[in-house]
């Protein structure tokens, strides 16, 4: 483990931070190392790749998921219809 891995891995025990916004699939590495939570998960592939790069890093990642109960279609997110996390 690199110098900067150990100091992300302090960083993020000393408080949790949380990520709040839409976040693109190619940068899930990335969040999964600088934050404890992520918030606004609107897709089953981005949920996936953060649970496929928490397992590499041995990370455990809470995130919570966007649903859109109002059905409209302008909004990002899963639907909620269909979708069983575990």
């Amino acid at each position: 483990m690199c110098r900067k891995q150990k100091k992300n891995r302090r960083h993020r025990a000393a408080r949790p931070w949380h990520m709040i916004g839409h976040l693109q699939t190619n940068k899930a590495k990335y969040a999964v190392n600088l934050f404890n939570y992520i918030h606004s998960v609107d897709r089953m592939d981005l949920a996936r790749e953060l649970d496929k790069k928490s397992h590499l890093t041995g990370h455990k990642m809470n995130i919570l998921i966007e649903v859109n109960v109002s059905g409209e279609d302008k909004k990002r997110n899963t639907g909620g219809r269909g979708y069983c996390l575990g």
